[in-house]
């Protein structure tokens, strides 16, 4: 298990005023972290009193909340990663997390190299999904699909340097996630949206970089079927 944390950095116009679905980031939510009153006293560089929740959108350091600030750090649950070697393609496997009494299953792509005149394969690709009504719609019908694997090229969540939506992505794509194998790649939303460099993607979404003997996580490479996928 591993944690990670990061700053705060609610850059994007649109985690306030989205041009679809509701609000991500509301005025309270953030004015309950750049407001530091009941932290410091008033003479307290790192001191911030807000008149109302709004002003807390004035009160950010180029995007981020002031570090000086420690309310400022978002630090994720424990996140479990298993490495699973071995798996036979076209397999479905069980799976239960340790400590929980739900199971899940997902089946392996083919094999490299193979084909099936009589079952084509399928792969879901799919981008700039974010956390909407529709977000969820599409989800749902991508799995009602039933693709093999999917491909999620970049722009996942939106989160824009607001951590804790990636803990409401993750929950909310469970269903497609947890039975479908996925390879994803970054978007500008993960990498230059908030300042973070893609840190919670790098923590929650791994890529076959090592097996792919590539020297980073942000390039891979992956075969199954016909396809052979190059991840940049």
């Amino acid at each position: 298990a591993s944690v990670y944390q990061s700053l705060l950095c609610p850059s994007s116009y649109m985690l306030s005023h989205p041009n679809l679905g509701n609000v991500m980031i509301p005025d309270q939510e953030l004015a309950d972290i750049v407001d530091t009153s009941d932290l410091f006293p008033w003479t307290a560089e790192a001191y911030v009193k807000l008149a109302y929740p709004s002003q807390a959108w004035n009160k950010l350091d180029l995007g981020c909340v002031y570090s000086n600030n420690p309310k400022a750090f978002y630090v994720s649950d424990y996140i479990h990663s298993v490495p699973l070697k071995g798996l036979t393609p076209g397999r479905e496997y069980v799976y239960s997390p340790s400590g929980s009494t739900r199971t899940f299953t997902f089946t392996m792509p083919r094999a490299p190299g193979s084909w099936d005149e009589n079952n084509p394969m399928k792969i879901a690709l799919w981008a700039d999904v974010g956390q909407t009504d529709v977000s969820f719609a599409v989800m749902k019908e991508v799995l009602a699909w039933k693709p093999e694997a999917a491909l999620l090229v970049g722009d996942l969540c939106y989160a824009d340097g607001w951590a804790p939506l990636w803990d409401r992505f993750g929950k909310m794509m469970e269903p497609l996630m947890s039975s479908v194998g996925h390879l994803t790649v970054i978007g500008n939303h993960e990498i230059s949206q908030g300042a973070t460099q893609a840190v919670d993607w790098l923590n929650r979404y791994h890529t076959p970089w090592r097996a792919s003997n590539s020297t980073t996580p942000f390039q891979y490479t992956y075969e199954m079927g016909l396809m052979y996928v190059i991840g940049l």
